[in-house]
């Protein structure tokens, strides 16, 4: 069993990692793998790539049975795409991992909708894993990789 970690690639996401890594002890058997950027965490039970090539990322994502992201939105859409389990654990404010509480509310909105499983704190994190790996947090349907004909006809009467 294959979870897949992703942080985007502009700021450090340590909390995730910190909480990630803690947690996988928890979870004999499962193989954490997180793509992150250079940070100030020192991993002990999850394996840190601080660089993925945009294939490689593709290939992480593809092959593993889990994805755990910030709520970067074209993260988001690629896992959708790939038609795989996510599990959004978005930046906050608060902890000065964003300007803002964007994420937050991007989470919220793809959680309403029923495409991804949503944590904001460690239990919550647990808790979707645990989900996942007793099958109750399965994939949403795939979702295209281009906008429909439909979509773009109604953009461009709207223009």
């Amino acid at each position: 069993m294959n979870i897949f970690i992703t942080i985007g690639s502009q700021e450090p996401f340590d909390r995730l990692l910190r909480i990630a890594d803690n947690l996988a002890p928890e979870f004999p058997g499962v193989s954490f793998v997180a793509q992150t950027t250079k940070g100030g965490f020192a991993a002990k039970h999850i394996h840190i790539l601080d660089f993925i090539p945009p294939a490689q990322f593709r290939k992480y994502i593809e092959e593993a049975d889990l994805i755990v992201s910030h709520a970067g939105i074209g993260t988001m859409l690629k896992v959708l795409e790939l038609e795989k389990p996510l599990i959004v654990f978005p930046r906050k404010a608060a902890f000065r991992e964003t300007r803002d509480d964007h994420q937050v509310a991007t989470m919220h909105a793809f959680v309403r909708q029923g495409y991804v499983a949503g944590a904001e704190t460690a239990e919550e994190f647990r808790s979707a894993i645990g989900r996942f790996l007793s099958g109750n947090l399965r994939a949403a349907p795939a979702i295209a990789a281009h906008a429909s004909a439909q979509l773009l006809h109604s953009i461009e009467e709207f223009l």
